[in-house]
C-alpha cells in the first residue's frame, strides 16, 4: 500500500496514465484506501497528541518550579523590606540621640566658658526671641556706664 501512495505523492496525487490501477496498485478499493488513510490520520494524531502532552507536563512542571522561585523571592524582598525599615528606624533613633548628645556638649561648654553669666529671676512672660534684647536692658540698667559695643551676648537661653 506504502508504494501506491508514494508513487500517487510522486506523480502528483495523481495515478499515472500508463499505470493500471488494478494491476499495479495494491490500492485498489476506496474502502481500503479510506481505511488506510484513516489509520494513518489515527497514528499520526496519536503521536502528536503525545508530544504535545509531553511538552505541556514539561511546560507545567517548569511554570510550577518557576512559580515556588516566584514566591521565594517575594517572602525574602517582604524580609529585606522589614528589615530596611527596622534599620531606617535604628538610624533615625540614633540620629536623634547624636543631636541631643550635640546640644549637651554646647551646653557643657558654653557652662564652662569664663565669661558666663547666669541670670536669675528673669520673669516667665518674656518669650525666648525677646531674651536678647531684655538682657541687653538689663545690662544697661545694671552698668550704665559699659559702651553697649562691649556687651557682647553670644547665646541667651
Amino acid at each position: 500500500m506504502a508504494l501506491a501512495v508514494q508513487a500517487m505523492l510522486h506523480d502528483g496525487g495523481a495515478l499515472s496514465e500508463d499505470s493500471n490501477p488494478a494491476s499495479d496498485s495494491p490500492i485498489v478499493d476506496r474502502n481500503l484506501t479510506a481505511t488506510y488513510l484513516q489509520e494513518a490520520l489515527d497514528s499520526l494524531s496519536a503521536k502528536l497528541i503525545s508530544s504535545w502532552s509531553s511538552h505541556v507536563d514539561t511546560l507545567s512542571k517548569d511554570n510550577q518550579e518557576l512559580g515556588a522561585r516566584t514566591s521565594h523571592n517575594a517572602s525574602k524582598i517582604t524580609e529585606f523590606a522589614s528589615d530596611h525599615n527596622d534599620l531606617a528606624e535604628h538610624v533615625q533613633r540614633l540620629e536623634q540621640q547624636l543631636t541631643s548628645m550635640d546640644t549637651n556638649i554646647i551646653d557643657a561648654e558654653d557652662q564652662s566658658c569664663r565669661n558666663n553669666l547666669r541670670l536669675r529671676g528673669i520673669p516667665e512672660p518674656v518669650a525666648a526671641a525677646l531674651l536678647p534684647t531684655y538682657v541687653h536692658g538689663l545690662l544697661k540698667v545694671l552698668a550704665p556706664e559699659v559702651p553697649t559695643d562691649m556687651l557682647l551676648l553670644d547665646w541667651v537661653h
